[in-house]
């Protein structure tokens, strides 16, 4: 059940440096801005991306945060969070070790570093790659103490939501993040439930946060219901009081009894659907046509012209399928069965007078 941390996790680990280095420029490197974004934050400020020109791919990789990915995901934490987060910088740079920032608000924490791991631009699979899942990773602690609601990005369960957040983000639980980011398979069967590990950089317990809130999503809560809840006495098992309604310190026998009944070396224990995020789901199919309505009498006058070759041949003006929906209550493809039903119809009536 527990696992240790591999290598792969070790090169992807977040970091959440405390103190910013007193250099003279505004940020850790010399970047360079590729623009701002539409999205405006609580302080009327857009978020603004920037890449360190040493990175091989850090100004594709900035391009494509900034025109595809970063409105839609800040729109998308607004709703997670329930409050509208604040201004920001993005700043891709050369490295292969993860992510950091300074802080788990706006103030100290609204500069948001991410390496390009080593990527040369975008990628097209799994929704934008690893950079973008570390971009939501990063700016979804930010979130955690604008909400206030006891989120602690600097301790095991608030890193655990900013990977889940991440997953989203890049293609899902068996998306980009998935490997070396994910840390549930690393969890040591210790209750991280009801207390909190107090360091974003210890994998069993963040592995087991991952755990919860997969387990808590095949509940059917969303993670939506299960973020604006917040994490009262900085506790998953806080979490589970206000989400599940039962009491707090059920929270670790339940978990636990969930637990044993799956897998946690796979990479969708739980066998969750994912949270839909922009771009990563299909937009549901137009509804059906209305049926035709009844009682309706057509004669060879009321013939419309989407009828192709028929409609040429009787000289009659051109009639829109929006055009004919709303004058017939029906398709043009509705209504030529009709016509036809008519036609045979007439037809018939004529070699019945025909005489013998």
């Amino acid at each position: 059940m527990a696992g240790k941390v591999s290598v792969c996790e070790t090169l992807v680990r977040k970091v959440l440096p405390r103190v910013r280095p007193n250099l003279p420029q505004q940020f850790d490197v010399a970047a360079k801005s590729v623009g701002k974004s539409r999205w405006i934050g609580s302080d009327g400020k857009p978020i603004e991306v920037w890449y360190d020109p040493a990175s091989r791919g850090g100004k594709a990789l900035a391009e494509d945060i900034l025109q595809n990915r970063i409105d839609d995901m800040m729109k998308w934490l607004d709703d997670a969070f329930g409050v509208h987060g604040g201004s920001g910088n993005v700043i891709v740079i050369p490295g292969n070790g993860g992510a950091y920032h300074y802080g788990c608000d706006f103030l100290s924490g609204r500069d948001w570093y991410e390496d390009d791991m080593g990527l040369h631009g975008p990628t097209t699979d799994n929704n934008g790659g690893m950079v973008v899942g570390l971009v939501m990773a990063e700016v979804s602690e930010s979130y955690m103490g604008a909400q206030g609601k006891s989120w602690d990005c600097g301790g095991s369960g608030g890193e655990a939501l900013s990977r889940i957040c991440a997953e989203a983000a890049s293609g899902g639980i068996a998306g980009a993040m998935s490997g070396g980011f994910s840390a549930r398979s690393s969890w040591d069967g210790a209750d991280w439930i009801s207390r909190d590990q107090g360091s974003d950089q210890h994998y069993p317990s963040i592995g087991c946060g991952m755990l919860y809130l997969d387990w808590m999503r095949s509940l059917g809560h969303t993670l939506q219901q299960i973020i604006r809840a917040g994490s009262p006495g900085r506790t998953l098992a806080g979490n589970y009081h206000l989400v599940a309604g039962k009491p707090a310190a059920a929270a670790w026998p339940d978990f636990k009894a969930a637990v044993a009944a799956v897998d946690v070396t796979a990479t969708n224990p739980f066998s969750i659907v994912d949270t839909p995020y922009p771009g990563t789901t299909t937009p549901p199919p137009p509804p059906p046509p209305p049926p035709p309505p009844t009682g309706l009498t057509l004669t060879l006058k009321d013939v419309p012209c989407e009828i192709g070759g028929l409609a040429a041949h009787l000289g009659m003006s051109p009639l829109s399928d929006a055009d004919c929906t709303a004058r017939y209550g029906m398709t043009w493809q509705q209504l030529l069965a009709m016509i036809i039903a008519i036609l045979q119809g007439l037809m018939g009536a004529k070699q019945k007078r025909t005489p013998e």
